[in-house]
């Protein structure tokens, strides 16, 4: 498995576009090389999104996900504060949970 850390750019060499699992010529130890960009799983190449406005890369992002439904979730940056924000996110991640050996149910977070 590879380091966490990052592997330094050798002097005279540039930033990869991606992030790359470099063997390290001194030691043999697999690190990441962090990228300028982040990495399409699928291609292997940078993600480029769209400069035409958060909507647009929201729905390139998450294209399965409806309109009404991003637009619901999407805070007004002029208003929202903090714990309005992490209350949102907790009331997202909570889902009905269960007790495999008691069969109690309840609502919580994983």
């Amino acid at each position: 498995a590879a380091s966490v850390s990052d592997m330094p750019v050798a002097s005279g060499q540039q930033q990869p576009d991606v992030s790359t699992v470099i063997t390290d010529p001194e030691t043999g130890i697999a690190r990441i090389q962090q990228g300028k960009y982040v990495m399409d799983k699928v291609t292997g190449k940078a993600v480029v999104l769209s400069s035409l406005g958060p909507e647009y890369r929201l729905a390139q992002m998450f294209p399965g996900v409806p309109p009404d439904t991003r637009q619901k979730h999407r805070f007004d940056w002029s208003t929202v504060t903090v714990p309005e924000m992490v209350q949102r996110l907790r009331d997202a991640c909570t889902v009905p949970l269960k007790n495999s050996q008691t069969g109690e149910e309840w609502l919580g977070i994983p």
